[in-house]
């Protein structure tokens, strides 16, 4: 069965991506991140097979457009898979309300599936794309987290992703499939809309488009990470290339803050908008900076898209798309379809039902 191949640079032991002729096979391939992902994959020359509701098919993409119900039905696509990333997702921060409800029951169910799944192919390496958003939780100083900072996730959402990490773990020490966590920033940029309440960027240019007040919990103070999305999904190719048994931070390392990303985003689409801020909301964590120095130590990727110039070309294809939506790409008016959702673009959310 063919194995992911890799090369080490001449410096170190830092490794190159190399996966051209390799099968990879993408759950939650008609969601943002995972349909990146299959653009990305397919782009270095791989094989992609793509999971998913939403998923279709291009000369380097073979979809299977279905949820996953059964590790056999999936296992049964699997031969010969070297890398399978496991980016789909049925539960949402704001979604899992309580760790035993049907959300949350779903999400470890599907981690489960997909898991054994993999150990009953034979695939060679899962990443699993875990929420480096949520499980680690307070910082202990104000130093970006690195992959050994201690995992107290303060959200219900946060709690069921570490058990999904755990169950990765799990097969790992059994010797059953070499499994890589990817502890993945808050990734943005062209694709991501806004349908499940994920995204604080797309969720603003929804609320400029649709009228709607953008409604911030909290005081805007919160810092986080935000990742272009071109370098979230050459991170998580890369996360591919290490041995099983580790966990790596796919991140920009870079914290902004709340009411600072807001900013940005209303003086790029160039408008005044109002801001409502929820100090009776809960926030989260203050402050989440993850940093990134393992990955790119390990690898030869680091993040090549500031900030500015990513909000740019998001904006960019705001725009573009907006205009499309109106005018059907023809230039005859057909009907408005809002930025923030994905009725007519032929997009999904950032982790699709798979």
């Amino acid at each position: 069965m063919p194995r992911p191949r890799w090369c080490q640079a001449d410096v170190g032991c830092r490794l190159m991506l190399n996966i051209a002729g390799q099968r990879i096979a993408i759950t939650g391939a008609g969601g943002f991140i995972g349909a990146a992902l299959c653009r990305a994959a397919s782009q270095h020359g791989a094989e992609v097979l793509a999971i998913g509701p939403g998923t279709v098919s291009s000369p380097c993409v073979t979809a299977i457009p279905a949820r996953i119900e059964t590790e056999a039905a999936l296992a049964a696509h699997l031969d010969g898979v070297s890398i399978l990333i496991h980016a789909a997702g049925r539960g949402t921060p704001t979604g899992i309300a309580a760790l035993h409800d049907g959300l949350a029951m779903d999400e470890l169910r599907l981690t489960a599936v997909v898991l054994e799944a993999a150990c009953r192919a034979g695939v060679g390496r899962v990443v699993l794309v875990s929420s480096g958003g949520t499980v680690y939780g307070d910082p202990v100083d104000a130093t970006p987290m690195a992959e050994s900072h201690a995992l107290c996730p303060r959200s219900r959402y946060g709690a069921v992703k570490l058990l999904a990490e755990e169950m990765a773990w799990t097969v790992n020490r059994m010797g059953l499939v070499a499994c890589v966590v990817a502890r993945l920033s808050n990734p943005y940029g062209p694709g991501q809309v806004n349908r499940r309440g994920q995204g604080l960027i797309a969720t603003v240019a929804a609320c400029v488009q649709s009228g709607e007040p953008i409604e911030i919990w909290g005081d805007g103070t919160t810092v986080r990470d935000y990742l272009f999305i071109d370098d979230a999904t050459t991170g998580l190719l890369a996360a591919g290339l290490l041995p099983g048994g580790m966990a790596v931070n796919v991140s920009s390392g870079v914290g902004l803050q709340t009411r600072a990303v807001v900013a940005d985003v209303l003086a790029q689409l160039g408008v005044e908008h109002p801001v409502r801020f929820r100090t009776d909301k809960h926030a989260g964590v203050a402050s989440n900076i993850l940093s990134n120095v393992l990955l790119q130590t390990r690898t030869d990727w680091t993040p090549q898209i500031a900030w500015p110039d990513g909000l740019a070309r998001t904006v960019r294809w705001w725009r573009r798309t907006s205009v499309e939506a109106v005018t059907g790409g023809n230039g005859h008016r057909e009907r408005r379809t809002p930025v923030g959702t994905n009725a007519g673009l032929g997009l999904a959310d950032d982790f699709s039902d798979c």
